[in-house]
């Protein structure tokens, strides 16, 4: 069996941009990648990198509450294990975020 696979990417690097993860994002969802550092091993370090990083992007992007920032994330996020050694995502789509400003 032979599986063929195409992915069209387009990318933007903003000059003075303050980001503290690498961030994804396409035309479904805002994705948050948080990845351990040396000291910490942990896929529970890498969640929590992730969703603090998440965190800020819809406070400071998308000027949601962070009240209502940190319920979206209970309500709407999906987690991924993207390696085993410590990297996370956290995926929010964007159908219930609200313009961005």
């Amino acid at each position: 069996m032979k599986l063929r696979s195409t992915c069209n990417s387009q990318w933007l690097c903003a000059k003075k941009a303050n980001l503290t993860e690498p961030r994804v994002e396409n035309s479904e969802y805002l994705i948050s990648i948080g990845a351990r550092t040396a000291a910490n091993r942990s896929l529970n370090d890498a969640l929590t990198i992730a969703n603090s990083d998440m965190m800020r992007w819809l406070v400071d992007e998308y000027r949601i509450e962070p009240i209502a920032a940190h319920l979206l994330l209970g309500r709407q996020a999906k987690y991924d294990v993207v390696a085993l050694s410590g990297v996370m995502a956290v995926n929010i789509p964007k159908r219930v975020l609200p313009k961005q400003r």
